[in-house]
Order: structure tokens, then C-alpha cells, then sequence
């Protein structure tokens, strides 16, 4: 199993994930990300090729585009949303929308816009707590942007 590069604080790397999934924005099918492929030679993981990466992004129920999701959980919270949408439940939503933020940058899972015009920013956790990073950026929302995350 690959470590996960460290922060100063000794946190886990923003950009390190856990599990990676795609899930297709039409049919709503969902599937891992596969592991680079062994050398024959060393018998060693290889990167993959352009080739292979973009095989991955393709649905293999209706050939549709797929979407990257960063965990199982972010996956079937994706459907979950896109089924709310599609049932009139609510206006509209984007996936992963970034915020500026003080010396960094806050990339949120969800921003769901509700019936009456009400913006609801969402945040999928995979993995069973919150970091001190991003504890960090969610209180800058709320100062900068006046914007309550919701932690799911």
C-alpha cells in the first residue's frame, strides 16, 4: 500500500486519496480506478500511458464521459444529488467548485442550489474525520464567503 505524503502537522496531503471511483453523470454507473500496470521485465507497478489513463474515463454501461470522484462515498452522494435533481427536489448543483481562499485554495465536493435559491456548499468525507486543515478551511468560508459547509 502507497503511504500518503505528510504535511508539516503530520496530516495527510489534501490531494491524496483513499479510493478513488468515476461514476458516469448519465446512467450513473460507478467504477474504481485500476492500478497501474506490471512490468514484465521488473515485475514492478509502471506508470500508465495516455492511452490507458484515458480508457479509464469512459463508461462501460452507455460509453458516456465519466466524472472523478475521490472516494466510493463522494460516488453515491454524486447519484444521490443527481436522482434529488432529476425528482424536482432541487434547482440545480455543480461538483467540485473552487473557492479562493486566504494562501490557499478550497475545492468543494458540492454546491446545491435548493428550490427557493438557497446555496448549500456540501462536503464529503470518506474516511471518519475531519483534518485540522480542513477544519481550517471551512471556518475561512464561513468568515470570507458567509458560507456554511455542510460535513457529510
Amino acid at each position: 500500500m502507497r503511504m500518503p505524503r505528510l504535511t508539516r502537522q503530520g496530516e495527510r496531503h489534501t490531494k491524496w486519496r483513499a479510493n478513488p471511483m468515476w461514476i458516469c453523470p448519465k446512467c450513473l454507473f460507478r467504477w474504481k480506478v485500476l492500478p497501474g500496470p506490471i512490468d514484465e521485465k521488473t515485475k514492478k507497478p509502471r506508470r500508465k500511458t495516455d492511452k490507458e489513463r484515458n480508457a479509464e474515463k469512459v463508461c462501460r454501461s452507455c460509453k458516456g464521459v465519466g466524472l472523478h470522484c475521490g472516494s466510493k462515498k463522494e460516488a453515491d452522494y454524486y447519484a444521490k444529488v443527481q436522482k434529488m435533481k432529476d425528482r424536482g427536489e432541487i434547482a440545480d448543483f455543480k461538483f467540485q467548485v473552487p473557492f479562493q481562499l486566504e494562501g490557499c485554495k478550497y475545492i468543494a465536493d458540492f454546491v446545491i442550489e435548493d428550490l427557493d435559491g438557497t446555496i448549500r456548499v456540501v462536503d464529503v468525507k470518506g474516511y471518519a474525520g475531519e483534518t485540522q486543515l480542513s477544519r481550517q478551511k471551512i471556518r475561512q468560508m464561513r468568515e470570507r464567503y458567509g458560507i456554511k459547509v455542510e460535513v457529510v
